[in-house]
């Protein structure tokens, strides 16, 4: 081989040489470039992770997201679940009508901050609560003397924010059993009739379970009638034009002094 064909090969070899380096150091450069945008990403997934769990607080429920109880199937029960705001803002609710699987013959309200419905829509939006305020929903339900069993489910979350809302249920059962009454309460023979209401509804009672004293109470727990007798009267009949449409509860003195509850719902004349 000639001397200048040595230095070619020479040359052509340690081209080759360098070439290799520089594409190793390329290599390695992108794979360092791959691994800082690895961890960029994952960086950024768990601050995102982050926020969705601070969104996902920014509201609790008490006592809890979930009602459950046993009643006399005579009894009405008014039950509320509050939406505790866990931040210093005013927030906006919004929520979806989820399952009714009440029996047929129970009757119900839902009322929530601003609104009540005897039969709910399939969404609503809330009033928007005062800083640091909270919102509520109320079950008032009339079992009306049937034995059986159902729950009521919304789906609540602030308006926006749909994927951090959260259930609210509404589980009864009731039962025939007497001993499941509160002291002191007689739901015997008591009817309300009419129920919806317009300007007059009926409470009729058994001869000998008098009444003496009668209370109907708004949705706020304020008396807004009240009406007593000295003569014993085992039929009353109420006037309530005046009211306005929503839910109300009648609390009945008995002569023999137990008392009864009901429930009924006023309507536009």
């Amino acid at each position: 081989m000639s001397q200048g064909a040595a230095k070619d090969s020479i040359k052509n070899k340690t081209g080759s040489l360098l070439k290799e380096r520089n594409c190793k150091r390329q290599s390695k450069t992108e794979q360092n470039s791959m691994k800082k945008r690895i961890i960029q990403i994952a960086l950024i997934l768990f601050a995102t992770s982050l926020v969705s769990r601070t969104v996902a607080q920014r509201f609790t429920f008490d006592p809890s997201s979930t009602w459950t109880q046993e009643y006399y199937k005579d009894d009405y029960s008014s039950n509320q679940i509050i939406i505790t705001n866990e931040t210093t803002e005013a927030l906006a609710f919004r929520w979806k009508f989820v399952a009714n699987t009440f029996p047929a013959w129970w009757g119900f309200s839902i009322c929530d901050l601003g609104s009540c419905f005897p039969a709910p829509p399939d969404s609503n939006d809330m009033n928007v609560t005062s800083i640091g305020g909270d919102a509520y929903f109320i079950c008032h339900t009339s079992y009306n003397g049937f034995v059986g069993a159902g729950e009521i489910q919304l789906f609540v979350f602030e308006i926006g924010d749909e994927a951090n809302g959260d259930t609210v249920t509404f589980r009864y059962s009731t039962t025939d059993v007497l001993g499941t009454e509160p002291a002191g309460l007689d739901e015997r023979g008591l009817t309300l009739f009419p129920n919806p209401v317009g300007d007059r509804v009926t409470l009729q009672t058994p001869p000998e379970m008098g009444i003496s004293q009668v209370i109907v109470y708004n949705i706020l727990g304020q008396p807004v009638l009240v009406r007593e007798k000295e003569v014993v009267e085992s039929n009353q009949v109420l006037r309530v034009g005046h009211l306005k449409p929503g839910p109300y509860f009648v609390a009945v003195l008995y002569t023999n002094g137990t008392r009864a509850t009901r429930v009924f719902y006023k309507t536009n004349l």
